[in-house]
């Protein structure tokens, strides 16, 4: 598998508290699969994708903005799924899926911040998948299944207590579900709808240092 991207970027700031960057990258992606065990699924693919991706900033004040973002992104399947003909484990006939899936994610939020002491933001975001991938545990590996939509809200806290003591904290809430109607239900497995991170960093002379961190991860 090889990918190739170029990105650029205009930044403009239209006013002290007013600020805009606009982004486009195109990517573009090999696959080349050989398979000795069973030849007819040996082949090649490609892909490319075009994503703009827009950001807007307001000043609020010395220590404190407010900014909304948006765009479009990707993320590719397995190399294998793409040139696919014969299911592995059933010998049945399968059909490739595509190299790149597109997603769509916005996010409007506020930041604050207290000289390099204090860092706190914001977020309310949601993303759209048009293909979400699955783990699936009896088969070892992933599968395309259909479209999905999560949203939710982040809030992350960095703290510098001094040059040796760090301190931060992360909480993330998030819902998840498929978009397209299935008597299965529209829940999305393994999916999580709370993440809470917190730790320390602390360093000693001689350039010593130690972490604690503790991660709570939802059903």
């Amino acid at each position: 598998q090889m990918s190739t991207g170029l990105h650029y970027t205009l930044e403009v700031a239209w006013s002290d508290v007013w600020k805009t960057s606009f982004g486009v990258r195109a990517d573009h992606f090999d696959f080349d699969v050989r398979d000795s065990n069973i030849p007819e699924n040996t082949g090649t693919a490609d892909d490319w994708m075009v994503s703009p991706k827009l950001n807007v900033v307001r000043v609020l004040s010395d220590e404190a903005e407010a900014y909304f973002s948006a765009g479009y992104a990707f993320h590719s399947n397995d190399a294998r799924g793409t040139v696919i003909t014969t299911d592995p484990s059933t010998g049945e006939p399968a059909e490739p899926v595509d190299p790149l899936v597109r997603s769509r994610g916005a996010e409007v939020g506020m930041r604050f911040f207290r000289e390099a002491r204090l860092n706190v933001s914001a977020a309310l975001w949601v993303l759209e998948l048009d293909s979400e991938l699955l783990f699936i545990g009896d088969a070892g590996g992933t599968e395309p299944s259909r479209a999905s939509r999560r949203y939710g809200i982040e809030l992350p806290v960095y703290y510098r207590h001094n040059d040796n003591l760090l301190l931060d904290f992360e909480i993330a809430l998030t819902e998840s579900e498929f978009t397209d109607f299935d008597p299965a239900g529209d829940e999305i497995p393994g999916s999580l709808s709370t993440v809470i991170a917190a730790g320390a960093l602390a360093r000693f002379p001689n350039d010593f240092y130690a972490t604690l961190r503790v991660r709570h991860f939802g059903d």
